[in-house]
């Protein structure tokens, strides 16, 4: 087993508050171990790390757009608290974990969430990311959300990103449902100038 990369304590570079359950840890963007398991392609993450879902990022400098686009803001989860273990090789990535819900750092209930991603190759110019979380958020609320990103690359200069999400949650009856359409295109001029769109 070798100790890939520990994350240490990572704050949050855009000054939000993506875990606000337990203030100690109010700000900490990521606090994980990721450690290969072998040279078979396993590895095992765990610890607090940003969600595998969207075409944004928390990170201000890694999105291309300026301001934050509704499926970020409002339809998908920004971090897990948890243990993921994955498989990667060069056209395909997997991976199976159990965390503790949407951006929670402290397990609300006696039961975790089953998390699952995927990326693949589709072809030389376009990529496939997929997750999919499903669990108890609280005593009396079961999420399930499914997250699909498809990214073209049109030219040299021009990427286009293509992300649909759905999520479900029951409230002991009440059931809520959601889903989002939204597409990116990232223009790049220079190696140190690029517009999103």
């Amino acid at each position: 087993i070798a100790l890939d990369k520990l994350c240490g304590i990572r704050k949050s570079l855009d000054g939000r508050d993506y875990d606000a359950s337990v203030p100690a840890f109010r700000g900490i963007q990521e606090a994980y171990i990721l450690s290969r398991l072998g040279d078979n392609g396993l590895s095992l993450r765990a610890g607090k790390f940003e969600a595998f879902s969207g075409m944004e990022g928390m990170d201000g400098p890694e999105n291309p757009c300026v301001s934050r686009g509704l499926l970020f803001s409002f339809a998908l989860p920004h971090t897990y608290t948890g243990a993921l273990l994955a498989y990667s090789e060069r056209q395909l990535k997997a991976g199976v974990g159990f965390v503790n819900g949407w951006n929670a750092f402290v397990d609300t209930n006696d039961t975790q969430s089953l998390l699952l991603t995927l990326g693949a190759s589709l072809s030389e110019n376009a990529d496939l990311s997929a997750s999919y979380l499903n669990g108890p958020e609280t005593a009396n609320l079961d999420r399930s959300t499914l997250d699909v990103v498809v990214s073209f690359k049109m030219s040299s200069s021009t990427d286009i990103d293509v992300e649909y999400t759905s999520s479900t949650q029951e409230t002991g009856g009440a059931d809520d449902e959601w889903s989002g359409f939204g597409v990116q295109a990232f223009i790049r001029s220079s190696e140190d100038f690029s517009v999103g769109l």
